[in-house]
């Protein structure tokens, strides 16, 4: 599974409906910011590399828009691991091993540079010591694209998150990138070099280092790609079920791996068990016709049912092969489960999208952030107690200094920094204090399911039944985010549970 962070480069996913957003298929955009697990927010926001700044599912309503295509600006790592084509020790971002070979392991440019042979499947582990994924051999895959965007050789500019003055030779300069570096130590591949025209020295400047973009690419050359890569053996970008198999009954599915990855995988009472009779279907097409409660798929291929682990199968995209797999009959729905996992559907994800705005506005300088100085807010939202310290040691008064409509204590009962409200609170902030919308403290710790900042707040003599201007009180938005934490606390503190929206 991999655990979606800023910084990350992504390429357009399996459920991408945005036409040209991103430029086309293959350019690359970094991922600026993550919502709070949990959260209501199922979106992740992205900066493409011509600037482009917008929102796409993660998760949300199963879907997922994009791909992890680097993960190594991330700061991940696999300790102890090294790459045993180019080196790379340990291996940054996504880890891939052999199945057909002892301890054999590459890094992502190795693997999709197509190092070592192609025939061989691999499995792909996104994090250090996290579960193996398995994936086709790249001889059989269906699909390869090429990665565009800011490479060596791309012409590029200041960015939305530039903070160099005219270190680039003044605005509207451009320069050419050299290469990709590490950036802070660890954040790898995630700076760049660029020599600017007007400029001598070279100079490195962030790309996905601490969740930046401070270069976009003016145009193109067909000279600046970071070369092909298989779009369907990446991770998808998915903030609500990371790591999880998204099949479900009815989908049409292939097994597309060799006879020794797939008797190894099967080869377990945990996943549905080997049978030499599997070796006929390797490579067929056919239907998901249930998936049980322990994650495994009975699968119709060629009118026989099969039992596999969900890792075995990959969902044919090729609308040609789809088409091919026949419907399944009356008697296979029947059997089938075909319930899906719902959700409550709240409809109170503003505060949830504010949040992301908030914190975009915050790393693009937007006017209400103060620049050159500590920001409170912001070092509230990241959990920075030192510098929420440091900032009211000088500036006492600021407290309550708000960011978009939002106070330090706001961001940090939605987020559940216990430290830094306890802070807050013993320096005077308001523990009432509303933003535009009419959300208090209560309302924001009871959004991010803070069930003890909540208790804090109340303790402090927080209003409980207070609505916001949609005429919520925080026992509605307890209910209906699902918060059974949330909920007792209110009760126990006495707030009115008959209390009407209006």
């Amino acid at each position: 599974m991999v655990v979606v962070k800023p910084g990350m480069r992504v390429v357009r996913g399996p459920d991408w409906n945005s036409k040209k957003q991103d430029n086309g298929e293959g350019f690359l955009g970094t991922i600026i910011y993550v919502p709070k697990k949990g959260s209501s927010d199922n979106k992740v926001t992205v900066i493409w590399d011509s600037g482009r700044e917008l929102r796409y599912r993660a998760g949300h309503d199963g879907k997922c828009d994009l791909r992890v295509f680097d993960a190594a600006p991330a700061g991940i790592i696999h300790k102890n691991i090294v790459c045993d084509s180019c080196g790379d020790d340990p291996i940054k971002g996504m880890r891939w091993k052999c199945c057909n070979c002892k301890d054999y392991n590459l890094c992502t440019p190795c693997y999709m540079q197509n190092k070592h042979d192609l025939s061989h499947g691999f499995v792909r582990m996104d994090m250090d010591q996290s579960v193996a994924y398995p994936v086709p051999p790249r001889s059989k895959a269906t699909k390869m694209a090429t990665a565009k965007g800011v490479f060596p050789n791309a012409e590029v500019m200041r960015g939305p998150h530039w903070k160099y003055k005219n270190e680039d030779g003044g605005e509207g300069e451009v320069g050419k990138v050299i290469k990709l570096v590490t950036w802070n130590n660890n954040s790898y591949r995630g700076g760049v070099q660029v020599k600017w025209k007007s400029m001598s020295d070279i100079k490195t400047f962030r790309l996905g280092g601490e969740g930046c973009v401070d270069v976009i690419y003016t145009r193109v050359t067909e000279d600046a790609s970071g070369g092909n890569y298989y779009p369907e053996h990446l991770p998808r970008v998915d903030v609500v079920s990371p790591g999880a198999v998204p099949l479900k009954p009815g989908d049409k599915v292939t097994v597309n791996l060799s006879l020794q990855h797939l008797k190894t995988l099967q080869d377990n009472e945990m996943y549905g068990g080997w049978d030499e009779e599997m070796k006929q279907v390797i490579g067929k097409l056919g239907r998901i016709i249930k998936k049980d409660q322990d994650g495994d798929l009975r699968v119709k291929i060629e009118g026989n049912s099969w039992i596999f682990s969900p890792v075995c199968c990959q969902v044919v995209d090729d609308p040609k092969l789809a088409d091919k797999i026949p419907q399944l009959t009356s008697s296979d729905e029947e059997d089938s489960d075909g319930s899906m996992d719902g959700s409550v559907g709240t409809g109170m994800n503003a505060v949830a999208e504010s949040i992301a705005q908030l914190f975009v506005d915050m790393l693009r300088g937007t006017p209400g952030v103060d620049q050159g100085k500590e920001n409170i807010v912001q070092a509230a939202a990241n959990g920075e107690l030192a510098v929420v310290k440091a900032v009211l040691k000088s500036y006492p008064d600021k407290v309550d200094q708000e960011v978009e409509g939002k106070s330090a204590l706001q961001i940090a009962c939605y987020y559940g920094h216990k430290d830094i409200v306890d802070f807050l609170l013993e320096n005077k902030a308001d523990v009432n204090k509303t933003d535009s919308e009419g959300d208090t403290p209560v309302h924001y710790a009871t959004f991010g399911k803070e069930n003890a900042i909540l208790e804090i707040l109340l303790k402090m003599g927080a209003k409980k039944d207070v609505k916001n201007k949609k005429g919520q009180a925080a026992i509605h938005i307890a209910v209906g985010t699902a918060s059974v934490e949330c909920t007792q606390v209110l009760v126990n503190h006495g707030c009115d549970v008959s209390i009407q929206v209006l």
